[in-house]
């Protein structure tokens, strides 16, 4: 997020999404509130940006409603926020896809199997920045999920991070709040060489939305998981926009 007349540069992370068809960003609804307070917004791609301007997005935001005492936070804090038109075919052109949520609620194939497969947190953490060489990294982290609840109907993750067997990795996660939660199903192949994955849209899946990050040495991520995104923000967008 940025403006014309105002230096400051704040990361924040989404995932391009499709919903009843239309392309847009699934977030946090915190990341919503503070995006709309500006006049532009820049998306990565590649080694270039795309500018938004966010008078001409859409937000279909659920209100907070209460807290989660454990980390006092109020939620739900999630939302998709829609593109016109324009801005999804430039992004398309420029070689981003949107992940279509319409097909898996259609098929019920959205939920992912706890038991196995690779979970995997993306976002852009305040602590990479580089606003020197105007340069903000995309994070990319394998990781799992250490407890999963629910409350009031929505669902929630609580990741792990294990920060101090990883000390490469940034400390601070501020910027990685509305980045998605992937599940991957992965499978060796024919000869053990290499890994590969057999169904890309069954085995491949956003299954959650980072919203928090708790304050203790043992710091961890916290987000909605599937049921949040397809079922209740899913619902939340048809009755909307």
């Amino acid at each position: 997020m940025h403006d014309d007349d105002c230096p400051q540069v704040i990361p924040c992370s989404g995932t391009l999404a499709q919903i009843n068809g239309f392309n847009g960003v699934i977030t946090a609804r915190h990341v919503w509130e503070e995006a709309r307070k500006h006049e532009f917004l820049l998306t990565l791609v590649g080694r270039d940006n795309y500018t938004f301007e966010t008078k001409y997005l859409t937000p279909a935001i659920p209100q907070a409603t209460g807290d989660l005492k454990e980390f006092r936070v109020r939620v739900p804090d999630i939302g998709f926020v829609r593109l016109p038109d324009k801005y999804a075919s430039d992004l398309e052109a420029k070689g981003k896809a949107f992940f279509n949520l319409d097909k898996r609620v259609a098929a019920k194939s959205y939920l992912p199997d706890m038991a196995e497969g690779y979970w995997t947190i993306f976002g852009n953490p305040d602590e990479l920045l580089d606003v020197k060489r105007k340069k903000v990294s995309s994070f990319v982290y394998g990781t799992g999920v250490s407890k999963q609840f629910e409350e009031a109907g929505w669902d929630y993750f609580v990741m792990n991070l294990d920060i101090p067997a990883n000390l490469d990795i940034p400390k601070d996660f501020s910027g990685m709040s509305g980045g998605g939660i992937w599940w991957t199903r992965w499978a060796c192949d024919e000869k053990f060489e290499k890994f590969v994955v057999a169904n890309l849209s069954e085995d491949t899946k956003v299954a959650g939305v980072s919203f928090f990050q708790t304050g203790s040495q043992s710091r961890m991520l916290l987000g909605h998981g599937p049921k949040s995104i397809y079922e209740l923000l899913y619902q939340h967008v048809l009755e909307t926009i």
